[in-house]
């Protein structure tokens, strides 16, 4: 009977989720295999869509750049907010947690322009540019375009990260950092040692939720920069990439040139099985995970352009049989690809796998006492408090100025997104 109660209790749920993420998926699915012009299915057209997309070497440069690009807006992300929240946890300052949550208020269009407006202004010619020694133009700098939309996508994403690592970290019980400190560790031990294995379930949910939110994001890199300055391996039969094409921006453009939903569909359901299996790395152990770091290399290089990578699949599969040299294989993997990456040029040489393996491990593992012992220096500890101070003016800088430029163009008699005076004219 109890088992009964709950699956009724549970029902409604079950059918609203079937309805808004199972349904959807399915459609795209038989989508997929038809040809749909302006979403009106005509005719079945079997493989040829999936043929189409995996010889679209245009479809393996975006996947590599919604990696790099997904995989470094989580990273930054990570680090600041952790910041932020050792800050806030055990210096007793709140205020720098009201003053987080400031982003998450103001709608990601006006955000995104205004900061647009503070970096690239006129050709480059802007607020930022004026401060900084860093290149701000973004439709010719394809490195500025890139790293500015990292950039602006942590920014986005900062507050939810400090709110939970903030309350995750409020669940430390206080006796654990006291007895840490008595035994001599420093304040890098202690966030290594102790805070972080204490919040590794939040940061793990927070990493994986996170990657694949950033891997599909559209609003950035589309507003920002519109897809990035074009790289030069980014000219292909079927699209152009540029340096902030993610895989959001290409399915617009596809869409935006052949107007048929099935074609879309497939491009989607191809991104889709690489985040799942990502999401699987992150929840499986053993023999199932190199099972599915297999399938993620087969995939991942079965794109046209980037079939080099599986010289190292032998690798993979002598590790189902042999799992301690799991390890091994990842490195020498991710040292060949750099190499191909490197010495071809070009980011489709650059394979994902052993990138996404050694991530996962590094994010799940319970001890991080080498890591510990490589960084550890008395000068941390001795200048904890302006480090403290400086990221403080930083965050609250960074929250400060997108919003008086969004006042200065709200008040200001000019149509322009270039702040060229302190007060609006």
């Amino acid at each position: 009977m109890k088992k009964n109660n709950i699956f009724f209790y549970l029902l409604p749920a079950l059918i609203l989720f079937g309805i808004v993420a199972i349904a959807p998926m399915i459609y795209a699915v038989v989508i997929s295999f038809f040809e749909a012009p302006f979403g009106k299915i005509s005719h079945f057209a079997g493989l040829s869509n999936y043929i189409s997309a995996l010889s679209d070497s245009g479809l393996s440069l975006s996947l590599r750049i919604s990696f790099l690009w997904a995989l470094l807006s989580c990273i930054s992300t990570l680090l600041a907010a952790i910041m932020s929240a050792s800050i806030i946890v055990h210096k007793k300052w709140d205020f720098l947690l009201y003053i987080s949550l400031i982003p998450w208020m103001i709608p990601p269009y006006t955000a995104i322009l205004s900061w647009r407006g503070l970096i690239h202004g006129y050709g480059g010619i802007s607020l930022m540019s004026k401060l900084l020694p860093f290149p701000t133009n973004l439709q010719f700098d394809g490195t500025a375009a890139f790293f500015w939309s990292v950039f602006i996508a942590s920014w986005l994403y900062f507050p939810i990260a400090t709110s939970a690592f903030t309350a995750a970290m409020k669940q430390i019980p206080g006796n654990l950092v006291d007895a840490a400190r008595l035994d001599g560790a420093g304040n890098l031990e202690i966030t290594l040692n102790v805070i972080i294995p204490h919040i590794r379930p939040t940061i793990t949910g927070w990493f994986l939720i996170s990657f694949a939110s950033f891997f599909r994001d559209f609003s950035v890199p589309f507003l920002l920069t519109s897809g990035g300055p074009t790289l030069r391996e980014g000219f292909t039969s079927k699209s152009i990439i540029g340096t902030t094409t993610t895989i959001g921006v290409l399915n617009y453009r596809i869409f935006q040139n052949n107007y048929d939903d099935g074609l879309i569909a497939t491009y989607s359901l191809i991104f889709a099985v690489v985040v799942i299996t990502i999401g699987i790395l992150w929840m499986t152990h053993g023999k199932r995970r190199i099972g599915s770091l297999l399938f993620l290399k087969l995939l991942c290089n079965s794109f046209a352009g980037s079939r080099l990578g599986l010289l190292t699949l032998p690798l993979y599969v002598a590790s189902l049989f042999k799992r301690n040299i799991l390890r091994l294989t990842l490195y020498v993997d991710l040292l060949y690809t750099l190499f191909q990456a490197f010495f071809h040029k070009s980011l489709l040489y650059l394979d994902i796998t052993p990138c996404v393996g050694i991530l996962v491990h590094l994010i799940t593992t319970k001890k991080y006492s080498w890591f510990s012992y490589s960084l550890r220096s008395r000068k941390w500890t001795k200048d904890k408090g302006v480090v403290a101070i400086i990221f403080t003016a930083l965050v609250f800088l960074s929250v400060i100025l997108p919003i008086y430029n969004i006042f200065w163009m709200a008040f200001s008699s000019s149509n322009s997104l270039l702040m060229t005076s302190f007060l609006p004219k």
